[in-house]
């Protein structure tokens, strides 16, 4: 559950910077940090969540509380950034005509309720960003909750990605080592099928043969010979 939520925000926060990059927004210095914080926190927490769920299995109550924590503070993260991605996009289909017009001609409501106070202050290319005053708070607001979650996290000296680090045992290969000297009766079988593929044209036009046939008559004992045959 927790590593669903905690991969559902790492997406969003992605797709925030994918629109930054895109869209050529610069985000006011402060808040750009705050949410590099969050991205690098939670990816750091991520990494040990599958420890973090089999402990909380084994009913670590220390773990299962910390998981708590966790879900709290990504829920509070997803709110914003819902907002945040939302308004986001409604500012996309607003600039259809110049900027400052579209700002002086918006009803005072919207003014009001944006999600940024402005979107027209240009920066050597790029269109800068500026979060209501009470938005910038809630981010830095759940960032130091996260902060605080990620931090703790130490105490419980999580073993990250646990089934990466389980040694998976290798596959043993087989294959069938004939020795020719034990294979009795199978010389005509074996010319016949060397026939088929040495023939006339099969160095332009290399034969394909099925051997089929019950299990156990020796079909990969004919095949082997054929192979190991030097011509």
């Amino acid at each position: 559950m927790a590593h669903a939520i905690v991969s559902s925000l790492l997406d969003q926060l992605k797709s925030i910077a994918q629109d930054q990059v895109k869209e050529k927004w610069r985000l006011v210095t402060g808040v750009e940090q705050e949410v590099g914080k969050l991205t690098t926190n939670l990816q750091a927490i991520q990494a040990v969540l599958e420890d973090a769920e089999q402990r909380q299995m084994k009913q670590d109550k220390a773990v299962t509380l910390w998981l708590d924590q966790l879900r709290d503070a990504s829920y509070d993260i997803e709110d914003v950034l819902e907002e945040w991605i939302t308004e986001t996009r409604k500012l996309q289909l607003d600039e259809g005509g110049d900027d400052d017009d579209a700002l002086a001609l918006a009803p005072p409501k919207k003014k009001v309720c944006s999600f940024f106070r402005a979107a027209s202050n240009y920066l050597g290319g790029f269109k800068q960003l500026i979060l209501r005053d009470d938005v910038a708070v809630k981010i830095s607001e759940i960032s130091e909750k996260l902060d605080g979650v990620a931090t703790r996290k130490d105490m419980f000296k999580f073993v990250e990605n646990v089934s990466n680090n389980v040694k998976k045992p290798e596959r043993v290969r087989t294959t069938s080592l004939i020795d020719e000297g034990e294979v009795f009766g199978r010389d005509d079988e074996k010319n016949e099928l060397l026939g088929k593929l040495l023939g006339e044209s099969g160095e332009q036009h290399p034969h394909i043969i099925s051997l089929v046939g019950l299990g156990g008559i020796g079909k990969t004992t004919l095949a082997q010979l054929a192979y190991n045959n030097d011509e």
